[in-house]
C-alpha cells in the first residue's frame, strides 16, 4: 500500500476512533489489506452527534495514478480537522449520510501517487498493528473519563505524518478530541449558572448604564466647561471621594473629549475594558476592538491622583504614535503628557516623568529604574514613583519577555583576542546540531557524539565538546590540555564561539549594521538598539562577522520585567491573547483576566494549514497564493519569522512581478507608511512579527496618510464633492484646534487633499471588502501560539471580511 494512502487512513482513524472501536477496526482493516476488502458492517455504529453533517461531497477516486479530491472532508467544528482522506477508506468507516462536507472556495487538490519502496509493506504492517494499539488506548482513555485522549489522537496523527512524508497538497490541523465527562459537566454548569467571566460582565452593567446616562449632559458642555471637569474631579478626590465614586463622570467626560478631538466615541464594550483596567485587571479584547482608545479611560482616571500614570507599549513606534494620538485627548482635558524614547537625556526624562501621563516601552521604564538606583546625586533621579501602570500587549511584556532580564553592564576589561582565536578554531571542528526534532524523536545526545568534535543543542542553546573534541581543540590551540592552569579559560571562549556559529543566524537573530551587531527581538521582530548579549556571546558573534570586537561586559545592575512590574501599587494590562495564560497571570502577578465581548461578530475565515514537503516548495506556494490574491484585488499581509525569510519571499515575488513592501528590522523606518497603505486595493506587505501587534491595517488605506503623501509629492488632489470638502474642513479645523495638525501645514490645502483622499479610500474599501478583505498568510507557526493569533487578528477586524492561512513545511 502507498505510504500516502496509509497516511490518509490514519487520519480517517483519528475521526472514527471518536465514535466507536467498531469503526476503528474497519479502518485498520482497510489499512492492512487495502480498502477494496474492507466493507462496512450491516450495523455500522453512528458517529457522535458532533460529526453529523450533510451527505455527499466526496466521490470514490481511482487508487492508481493521480488522486484528485474535489472536496476535502472537514469536520463541522471550524479548525478541528481538515485533511484529504481516500474515499474508499472513508466510505468503509463513515456512512455516506454522516459525511460532513467542507464549505470553502479552495481549488481542487491533486495528490500525486508515490511509489512503494522496497520493504515498505512490512513497515506498513507494523504501523497497522500500532494503530490497533492506539485505538485501544483511546477507547480506554475515553472510558476512564480522563483527559489523555487528546494525546493519543496526537500520536496517531504525528506517527502517520512521519510515516508518510505528507504531500504538498495535504492540509492538516489538530484533531478535535472527544469531550470527557468532566468537560461535559463543566459545560452543563456554565449553561445553567453562567461562566465566571459572564458574571463579571453582568456586575459592570450598572456602571455602563450610569456612564451612558451622563452622555447627554456632557455633550451640552462647551470645551472649557468640559475641560474644567478635571480640576473638579481633583477637588472631589481631595475631599474624600474615591476614584470609583467619580468613575462614571470621568469616563463620560473622556468619551466626550474623544468624540470631539478624535471623532471617535467609546462603545459600551470599550467602556467595559476601561473599567477592567481601572480595577487592576487584564482586559482581553480581540484585535481591532480599539484597545488604544480604551487606555485613556483608565489612565485619565488614575492620573487624577497627581502621582503619575505610566503606559507601557511594546516598541518606540507605538509609544510615539499613541502619545501624540491619544495625547490630544489628555491635553484637551488639561493633563500633561510625556514620552520616553531611547537616547533621551536626564533632563528630558525628568520632564517626561513629571507629566501626568507618561508613555514609553517597558524596557525604557525598567532601565530608568535601574539607573535611578545607581545614581549618587538625588537631583539626577528621573522617576517619581510607581503608582499606576497600564501595559499594552501585556502577555508579550510579562510572559514572553519575562525571562529576559534588563541588564546594565560595565566593561570588564578582559582581552578580546581569544574570541577571534576561538572563532578560527571552531571553524575547523566537526560539529553536529541536535535539533528540536531530534529531541522530539527521543534521540539521546550520546548518539550524536560519534565522529564529531562538538554537539550544539538547538533547544537549550548550549554547546559542548566531545572526548575527541577536547584533543582536537588542544591541538589547534597548540596547548597540551585545555582543562589545566590558565588554559581552562579557553573552554568559555570555545563554547561561545560554537553557539555564535551554529545557533545564532545573521538576519534572523541579529543584523550587521554600520559595523555593529544589532540584536533582533525574537518576539517583536524589532531591533534592540544598545542591547548586547552577555557572557561573551556578543563578542563571539562580532568575531564571527569580522567586525570590531568590543571588550566583554559585566553586569552592574539588573531587574526582570516581572519584578519591575510588581513595584507598581496598581497594575493592569490589555491584549488580544490573555485567556490562555490566565492562570499564569493570576499566580505570578495576581492579575485577573476579563474577556471583553466583541462589538460585532467576527466573520473572518481561518483556513486550515497547508503542509509542504520542502521549504523551497512552501515559499513558491506562498508567492503563488499572493499572486492569486493580488490579482483579485485583495490586500495581503504575509507574516514571516525573520528578516532573512522576508527577504527571500520578497525575491520570489519580484520574480513574479508583484509589487510589494517589506517591513522588517532592516526597514523599520518606513513602518508607519507601510502600515498606512497596507489595506489598499491589491497591496502586498511582507512583514516579520513587527506587524503582529499594535498595527491597524485599514481596508482601503489611511486617508490622512494618503493626503500627506499627495501634498508632499505635489500631486493635484482628485475630484471630490462639496459636502466632502465641508466635512474635511471641519475635521481639519478640529485637528488644528487640538494640536493634531502638523506645524507648517496649510489647513485649507490639507482639507482639499483629505477630501480627495477619503473619496479614494472609501471607494477602495468597498472594493476590497467585496473581494474578501485583508488576507493574512503565515509562512510558519511560531513557538508561541499567541503570536500566531496576533498575526491572524490583523484581518477581520470590527466585523470586516478577511481570511488567514498558514503554510508549513
Amino acid at each position: 500500500m502507498e505510504a500516502r494512502r496509509l497516511f490518509a487512513a490514519c487520519l480517517a482513524l483519528s475521526i472514527s476512533l471518536s465514535s466507536s472501536p467498531a469503526c476503528a477496526r474497519v479502518v485498520v482493516e482497510a489499512v492492512r489489506t487495502g480498502p477494496s476488502s474492507a466493507t462496512a458492517p450491516a450495523a455500522m455504529p453512528a458517529l457522535r452527534p458532533g460529526l453529523a453533517g450533510p451527505a455527499g461531497g466526496l466521490a470514490a477516486p481511482s487508487l492508481s495514478g493521480s488522486l484528485t479530491l474535489p472536496d476535502p472532508v472537514l469536520t463541522p467544528k471550524a479548525g478541528s480537522l481538515a485533511t484529504a482522506v481516500p474515499a474508499a477508506v472513508l466510505a468503509a468507516a463513515v456512512p455516506a449520510a454522516a459525511r460532513p462536507v467542507r464549505n470553502a472556495a479552495d481549488a481542487p487538490v491533486s495528490v500525486p501517487k508515490a511509489a512503494t519502496a522496497p520493504g515498505e509493506r512490512g513497515a506498513e504492517k507494523d504501523l497497522g498493528q500500532r494503530l490497533v494499539e492506539l485505538g485501544a488506548e483511546l477507547e480506554k482513555a475515553r472510558t476512564d473519563g480522563g483527559g489523555s485522549e487528546a494525546s493519543v489522537l496526537s500520536r496517531v496523527f504525528t506517527g502517520a505524518a512521519n510515516a508518510s512524508g505528507a504531500s504538498a497538497a495535504v492540509e492538516a490541523v489538530e484533531p478535535s478530541p472527544v469531550r470527557s465527562p468532566r468537560a461535559l459537566l463543566d459545560g452543563l454548569l456554565v449553561s445553567v449558572f453562567g461562566s465566571h467571566n459572564g458574571r463579571q460582565l453582568r456586575t459592570l452593567q450598572p456602571t455602563i448604564e450610569a456612564i451612558n446616562a451622563l452622555e447627554g449632559a456632557m455633550e451640552k458642555l462647551g470645551d472649557e466647561e468640559l475641560r474644567a471637569k478635571t480640576p473638579e474631579f481633583k477637588k472631589r478626590l481631595a475631599a474624600g471621594e474615591t476614584l470609583d465614586d467619580i468613575l462614571p463622570e470621568a469616563f463620560a467626560a473622556v468619551r466626550e473629549a474623544s468624540r470631539r478631538v478624535l471623532k471617535l466615541r467609546h462603545r459600551d464594550v470599550q467602556l467595559i475594558g476601561g473599567i477592567a483596567l481601572h480595577k487592576g485587571m487584564i482586559a482581553e479584547m480581540a484585535t481591532g476592538e480599539g484597545k488604544t482608545l480604551v487606555a485613556p479611560l483608565a489612565v485619565y482616571l488614575n492620573a487624577l491622583t497627581g502621582e503619575g500614570a505610566h503606559l507601557f507599549t511594546v516598541n518606540d513606534y507605538l509609544a510615539k504614535r499613541d502619545s501624540e494620538w491619544m495625547g490630544s485627548v489628555y491635553r484637551f482635558m488639561g493633563l500633561s503628557v510625556g514620552l520616553i524614547q531611547n537616547g533621551m537625556g536626564i533632563e528630558g526624562r525628568k520632564k517626561a516623568y513629571a507629566a501626568d501621563v507618561t508613555y514609553g516601552t517597558a524596557s525604557e521604564f525598567g532601565f530608568d529604574y535601574l539607573r535611578d538606583n545607581m545614581r549618587v546625586d538625588p537631583a539626577q533621579i528621573v522617576q517619581r514613583g510607581h503608582a499606576y501602570a497600564l501595559i499594552d500587549e501585556v502577555d508579550s511584556v510579562l510572559i514572553d519577555q519575562a525571562r529576559t532580564p534588563l541588564i546594565i553592564a560595565g566593561l570588564s576589561g578582559g582581552p578580546v583576542e581569544p574570541y577571534a582565536i576561538a572563532d578560527r578554531v571552531v571553524r575547523q571542528l566537526k560539529v553536529r546540531v541536535m535539533t528540536k526534532e531530534d529531541r522530539a524523536n527521543g534521540l539521546e545526545r550520546d548518539a550524536l557524539e560519534e565522529g564529531v568534535d562538538a554537539v550544539v543543542d538547538e533547544k537549550d542553546l548550549m554547546a559542548s565538546l566531545t572526548e575527541t573534541g577536547f584533543d582536537r581543540v588542544a591541538e589547534l590551540l597548540g596547548v597540551e590540555d585545555i582543562y589545566t592552569g590558565d588554559n581552562s579559560a579557553w573552554m568559555h571562549y570555545i563554547r561561545q564561539a560554537l553557539r555564535a556559529n551554529y545557533l545564532y543566524q545573521k538576519d534572523v537573530h541579529y543584523l550587521v549594521r554600520g559595523g555593529e551587531i544589532v540584536i533582533v527581538d525574537d518576539f517583536t521582530g524589532r531591533v534592540m538598539d544598545g542591547r548586547q548579549w552577555s557572557e561573551g556571546l556578543h563578542q563571539s558573534i562580532q568575531a564571527k562577522e569580522g567586525v570590531e570586537i568590543e571588550p566583554e561586559t559585566k553586569t552592574v545592575a539588573s531587574v526582570t520585567p516581572q519584578n519591575f512590574a510588581r513595584l507598581y501599587r496598581k497594575l493592569s494590562g490589555m491584549t488580544g491573547t490573555a485567556a490562555s495564560s490566565a492562570q499564569e497571570f493570576a499566580k505570578i502577578y495576581d492579575l485577573e483576566v476579563l474577556t471583553v465581548p466583541t462589538n460585532k461578530p467576527v466573520i473572518r475565515k481561518d483556513y486550515a494549514d497547508r503542509i509542504y514537503r520542502s521549504y523551497a516548495e512552501k515559499i513558491r506556494a506562498v508567492a503563488a497564493e499572493i499572486l492569486r490574491l493580488h490579482a483579485l484585488g485583495r490586500p495581503v499581509l504575509a507574516g514571516t519569522v525573520s528578516p532573512e525569510q522576508s527577504e527571500e519571499l520578497s525575491r520570489a515575488l519580484t520574480e513574479l512581478g508583484v509589487e510589494h513592501s517589506v517591513l522588517n528590522a532592516k526597514h523599520h523606518e518606513s513602518e508607519a507608511a507601510i502600515v498606512a497603505f497596507g489595506g489598499r486595493l491589491g497591496a502586498v506587505t511582507i512583514a516579520t512579527n513587527m506587524a503582529g501587534r499594535g498595527t491597524d491595517i485599514l481596508l482601503g488605506g489611511d486617508p490622512h496618510a494618503l493626503a500627506r503623501r499627495a501634498m508632499s509629492d505635489g500631486t493635484a488632489p482628485a475630484a471630490f464633492g462639496a459636502d466632502a470638502l465641508a466635512e474635511a474642513r471641519a475635521e481639519v479645523e478640529k485637528m488644528a484646534l487640538y494640536g493634531r495638525l502638523e506645524q507648517g501645514t496649510d489647513p485649507d490645502a490639507y482639507a482639499r487633499y483629505l477630501a480627495a483622499a477619503k473619496a479614494v479610500t472609501e471607494s477602495e474599501r468597498e472594493r476590497v471588502s467585496a473581494a474578501g478583505g485583508l488576507a493574512v498568510l503565515g509562512t510558519e507557526r511560531h513557538e508561541s501560539r499567541r503570536i500566531d493569533l496576533q498575526l491572524m487578528g490583523r484581518a477581520g477586524r470590527q466585523g470586516e471580511p478577511g481570511s488567514t492561512q498558514f503554510f508549513l513545511s
